[in-house]
């Protein structure tokens, strides 16, 4: 008997189809937990996921967050105390701390003839820094907001089993099209998210284990 999926696949059921290829069809949710809540599924029906012998396996993940509102006090020029929303503002006290609006990662993980293939995306919204910039500042070109920032990773591991233990190997290009961290002046403190911008540009990593 076929299942919902497969009736919406074969146009038996309406949707909203967002896109499909010749293995998998993505349409939106009709419960949807936000709006342009997205489901993608495999062509294939099968009743246990072992039954897919003919795939390698996949994983793909997605983490994100998305802040509307974040209200903290703030004391104003007439010395009175207001709730200023802090989403997609410089924070001044802890920059590590900032609240884009918009933050996103996505990992998928492919295992291909013994192989671990993974690709990691990592994006940040845009945020901004209210304070003038002059004088030095803005002669070196800074400005007062920070572009939004996506970046991607790739990586490569295989182990190999011996006779007495394994060797494990992998090699890792981070920030793969080296993207430069954004500026932003603060002075004395040229700061941006640390935790997603790294100054540093691409790096490629080389990893060998041996386990005995």
């Amino acid at each position: 008997m076929s299942s919902i999926f497969t009736k919406i696949i074969r146009g038996e059921l309406p949707c909203y189809k967002i896109d499909e290829t010749d293995d998998c069809f993505a349409f939106l949710d009709v419960n949807p937990n936000r709006k342009g809540h997205t489901l993608c599924i495999l062509k294939k029906e099968v009743d246990y996921i072992f039954d897919l012998n003919n795939y390698s396996p996949i994983s793909f993940r997605v983490k994100g967050t998305i802040f509307d509102e974040f209200l903290t006090p703030q004391i104003s020029a007439d010395g009175l105390s207001k709730m200023t929303n802090r989403v997609s503002k410089f924070n001044y006290d802890s920059h590590v701390h900032s609240l884009p609006k918009k933050r996103l990662n996505a990992f998928m993980d492919w295992e291909h003839n013994g192989y671990l293939l993974s690709l990691i995306t990592r994006y940040i919204d845009g945020y901004t820094n209210q304070r003038p910039i002059i004088g030095l500042g803005a002669s070196l070109g800074y400005k007062n907001k920070v572009d939004s920032f996506l970046v991607f990773d790739i990586s490569a591991r295989k182990s190999i089993d011996l006779d007495e233990g394994n060797i494990n190997f992998g090699i890792a290009i981070i920030n793969a099209l080296d993207e430069s961290a954004p500026r932003l002046y603060d002075a004395p403190d040229f700061s941006f998210d640390t935790r997603v911008h790294d100054p540093r540009g691409r790096l490629v990593n080389l990893n060998l284990e041996y386990n005995f």
